[in-house]
């Protein structure tokens, strides 16, 4: 059908409707069997480029996105998931919707394919926000990934801004984060900070 056909890049209509967050064309293309989860050549999903968009109208793209089955996890050629983007965009609303459905749980409190969770992208970013919007909504603050790094050890590791630091340490400390954490490596994330 027509809400199918894509360009020699693997857009569709529905990608280009929620990019310009044209609800009614979202809406209208995904009752008539359009797939919420299409990617073009680079991976990308309609959820990639709505959330791309800093504008208050992509809400309720998002919202309908979801409501026919768009999955906030999938990761373009880029490793980056509409979670990923909502986090480093600062968008609490997309990042509270997708907390709400089951398959975006997975990713955020148990990790992605490397054991990353949102919390462990979050502290990398220093977006305190988010990092706080995440532990305010059950991420674990000591989660490891596949290497046995926590949040701690990824702020440590990421940010150069002492500042921004600080205060991220101090937050994941006030949520109860395990300084004597050692990653596969035998360091702890103060120890990460003197590499």
């Amino acid at each position: 059908s027509h809400v199918s056909t894509s360009d020699a890049n693997g857009v569709t209509f529905l990608h280009i409707a929620s990019a310009t967050r044209d609800f009614c064309a979202v809406k209208s293309m995904l009752e008539n069997t359009a797939d919420p989860n299409t990617r073009d050549a680079k991976g990308n999903t309609p959820l990639h480029y709505v959330m791309m968009s800093d504008n208050k109208q992509r809400n309720y793209v998002v919202d309908v996105l979801l409501e026919y089955g768009a999955k906030a996890e999938l990761e373009n050629e880029d490793g980056d998931s509409p979670l990923k983007i909502a986090i480093s965009m600062d968008n609490s609303y997309a990042l509270k919707r997708f907390l709400e459905q089951k398959f975006t749980g997975v990713e955020v409190r148990h990790g992605d394919e490397t054991g990353s969770s949102a919390l462990h992208f979050a502290c990398a970013q220093g977006n305190l926000h988010m990092a706080r919007f995440l532990l305010e909504n059950d991420s674990d603050v000591n989660r490891r990934d596949h290497s046995g790094k926590s949040p701690l050890h990824f702020a440590f590791l990421n940010l150069k801004d002492q500042k921004v630091l600080h205060k991220m340490v101090d937050l994941l400390l006030e949520f109860g984060a395990d300084v004597n954490a050692v990653d596969e490596d035998g360091n702890t994330a103060l120890n990460c900070a003197s590499m």
